[in-house]
């Protein structure tokens, strides 16, 4: 349990800028009890050096850069730099992203290697439903419309249009965009705009 809290401890000091600390735990023997004893040096303060981008096309390095929450001069944090990693994976933007890091007295730089993907599909698709009948649908998606890594999702589907269209006919058009980083925040606008048409076989 002394080792783990160690563990946990010097993980503290890590995420704090303090990359040289060094600590070691141990336990001193007495006749009636034992005492814990930890000895740390915690080292000269890290702070955030400069970031670089590379391998990007489409996609600014301001809008890269702003998934790790550092800036230059800040306390440098591990855990903040792999949230960042985390969160352009999870964009959808890149099938690649690297990380290089390398120190200098008292600063952090690092690189940001990436490589985007395909950020335009055109989609598409058929199937029968019960209440459907025959559907069809034709969809197009862009993950960087006009820059910014907005998402821009627009789809048309045409269902029952053979089967007594008269009386199950539907045309339906859904379009969405999405805005990460509204108002500079860590919230996501999201605007939806959908039309649906139907046919529908009138009652006496």
């Amino acid at each position: 349990k002394l080792n783990e809290a160690g563990e946990r401890l010097r993980q503290g000091y890590l995420n704090q800028g303090l990359l040289e600390v060094h600590l070691s735990t141990a336990l001193l023997p007495t006749p009636r009890h034992s005492i814990a004893s930890v000895r740390i040096e915690e080292g000269p303060l890290y702070r955030m050096g400069t970031f670089h981008v590379e391998g990007n096309d489409e996609i600014s390095p301001a809008h890269i850069l702003r998934e790790f929450e550092l800036h230059e001069g800040d306390v440098f944090s591990p855990v903040k730099l792999l949230e960042g990693n985390k969160r352009l994976y999870a964009s959808g933007s890149f099938e690649m992203v690297t990380l290089v890091v390398s120190t200098a007295p008292s600063l952090v730089d690092v690189n940001v290697q990436v490589r985007e993907r395909n950020k335009q599909f055109v989609k598409g698709g058929a199937g029968y439903g019960t209440e459907t009948k025959e559907r069809v649908s034709l969809g197009y998606e862009d993950q960087n419309f006009l820059g910014g890594a907005r998402r821009f999702d627009v789809q048309y589907t045409m269902s029952g249009f053979i089967t007594q269209p008269e009386k199950y006919e539907t045309q339906t058009l859904e379009s969405t965009l999405t805005q990460p980083f509204l108002f500079g925040t860590r919230w996501v606008g999201q605007f939806a705009l959908s039309r649906s048409r139907q046919f529908r076989e009138a009652y006496d």
